[in-house]
């Protein structure tokens, strides 16, 4: 299920089954200025893209949702924009594309400047 989000200038989506880190990203970028979406589960995402392009997609791997192959697609076809992938790949996961990748465990310090720094970079215009 796609979480409330919150006002900002940049849409940011969190994938992740684990309550702590949406809790602690979603305060975090929500200080920051960020319109945060999160979601526990695949249900749903998919058709949220069709209504938002999120500038950041932060996907942890080792969740469950990390499974659905139609949702690599996705992300390889660059729908999402940024991708930040938290976890390590597992077999059958070779192809998922992701712009930053942080190994588990990981601090939130740098995953939250690297979030920033994805966001105030000019966003290409699509055709």
């Amino acid at each position: 299920m796609i979480g409330t989000c919150t006002d900002g200038p940049y849409d940011v989506l969190l994938i992740d089954s684990c309550a702590e880190t949406r809790t602690v990203l979603e305060t975090a970028l929500k200080r920051r200025g960020m319109r945060m979406f999160s979601a526990d589960q695949i249900e749903g995402v998919l058709s949220f893209f069709e209504h938002v392009r999120p500038r950041v997609t932060i996907l942890d791997t080792d969740a469950e949702v990390a499974d659905n192959q139609s949702l690599y697609q996705l992300l390889n076809r660059g729908a999402t924009g940024n991708l930040i992938v938290l976890g390590t790949a597992r077999p059958g996961q070779k192809k998922l594309r992701g712009d930053r990748v942080y190994g588990k465990p990981y601090h939130f310090g740098p995953l939250i400047r690297t979030i920033e720094l994805l966001c105030s970079e000019p966003q290409a215009t699509e055709m």
